[in-house]
């Protein structure tokens, strides 16, 4: 989908900056590992755990943490996925358009 992005910033904008949407999609990526590491120590924090001594409310907490937490992420992205209006057809439409605005300023 990263490299889809690439042809419609073209399109829309008559100019190809591949470098600086991969190197965003990077900065994003980091940005969500971040947060996905903190959300992770903050529930463990949120649920008491310790290393030393595991209590039944850091197991459950651990529990949440491995199943409902990502299950949720995913359904969250799951919407931000079924938005993305970019199909195939219209991807063809555009590379085809970018084909001939370049054929036409030669």
């Amino acid at each position: 989908m990263i490299a889809d992005t690439v042809e419609y910033a073209e399109w829309h904008h008559g100019v190809r900056t591949e470098g600086a949407i991969y190197g965003f999609f990077n900065f994003i990526t980091k940005i969500a590992m971040a947060i996905g590491g903190g959300c992770a120590g903050w529930m463990l924090d949120y649920y008491h755990y310790d290393a030393g001594n595991i209590t039944i409310s850091a197991i459950n907490g651990i529990n949440i943490l491995m199943t409902l937490f990502p299950g949720v992420m995913f359904a969250l992205s799951a919407i931000f996925v079924a938005c993305y209006s970019l199909d195939e057809k219209t991807y063809r439409d555009i590379v085809q358009k970018i084909s001939l605005r370049k054929q036409n300023a030669l």
